[in-house]
Order: C-alpha cells, then structure tokens, then sequence
C-alpha cells in the first residue's frame, strides 16, 4: 500500500506499481539483501542505523518508471517550473 496525501502527480496505484517494479519485498529476500543474517548491532548501536553508507539499506537504487508514469513526472516537473520562474519574474518586479 502505498499512500501519497496528494503530494504526487501519481496515483497511488501507480506508484505502487513502481515500488512493485523496483524492489521484491519477499521476507527472505529482505534478509538477502539487507544482509539481516550477519548482526551488526555495534555499528548500529552507535549514532542510529541511517545515515551510514556502509550499510546496505542505505545504498541507492535507481529505480525503473514506466514510460506512462515518466511522462507524468516530467509535466509535473515542467509546470512546477514554469511556475517558479513566473514568481521570481513577478518578485524581480518583470511581470
């Protein structure tokens, strides 16, 4: 489940749909590839378990976005734009 509070030009389906295209989220593969069967505990245990690179939940993913949900991103990102660049025109005093 997925729930986005509006925030996202994405349905909510839809964005579940690029979490399910993105990451098997299967118990034991969570184990797998977070290495959950080698304890780390120390090195969690100090200064919190984020923030660290080292460990394998905080490495970066690029995800894979269907080509549908691309081009809905990129018209969002396109008018969030052109409606920045039209504030700053009318706060420079050029509007």
């Amino acid at each position: 489940m997925v729930i986005s509070y509006g925030t996202s030009p994405l349905s909510e389906p839809e964005l579940l749909s690029i979490v399910n295209d993105n990451f098997d989220l299967r118990p034991g593969v969570l184990i797998r590839d977070l290495g959950l069967k080698n304890p780390i505990y120390k090195e969690t245990a100090k200064n919190g378990h984020f923030g660290h690179e080292r460990f394998p939940w905080e490495q970066v993913k690029e995800l894979k976005i269907r080509p549908e949900f691309a081009a809905k991103l990129k018209t969002r990102a396109l008018n969030i734009s052109q409606a920045s660049g039209d504030a700053s025109q009318k706060v420079n005093g050029n509007a």
